[in-house]
């Protein structure tokens, strides 16, 4: 039986509820923040907000800002809002597939790093026994010395 890599382990306790509660951050701050252009009065009957899909809709027809213009996510209390939450799960997965892409991608090119460091070779010319750390210093305080 094989044990399961010790890395491996670690990316999926710790990785994946931390790029879940980021896509979960990022998607809520993105509705809540970004500004949507609206070119015409009646466009503000059904104002969306959230990317890549839109999945709050809000009415501000009763707000007058300059048209063309941008607009933001306002009050609830004044304005009715729409809460989807289909699209917001599918927003919320898709944002997580590609934040956990990312994480494997970049936890697949350590690993590959690591394997590609040579490890450190003592006097005595076995790997795994490195020098003591004394004697490494001491080899690179000392002068350089021609190869013969």
């Amino acid at each position: 039986m094989t044990r399961p890599r010790s890395w491996l382990l670690a990316l999926v306790a710790f990785g994946v509820p931390v790029a879940f509660l980021f896509s979960l951050v990022f998607v809520v701050m993105e509705a809540l923040s970004q500004p949507v252009l609206v070119g015409r009065r009646r466009d503000l009957a059904s104002v969306g907000f959230g990317r890549p899909l839109v999945w709050v809709h809000q009415d501000l027809t009763s707000t007058d800002p300059p048209l063309p213009g941008t607009v933001g996510l306002d009050s609830p209390w004044e304005h009715p809002v729409q809460v989807h939450g289909v699209a917001f799960l599918l927003d919320l997965m898709i944002v997580f597939a590609v934040v956990a892409v990312v994480v494997l991608v970049v936890a697949a090119a350590l690993v590959a790093f690591r394997r590609r460091v040579v490890p450190l070779r003592g006097r005595s010319g076995s790997p795994g026994e490195p020098d003591p750390p004394h004697s490494q210093l001491n080899r690179l305080c000392e002068p350089a010395r021609p190869r013969a």
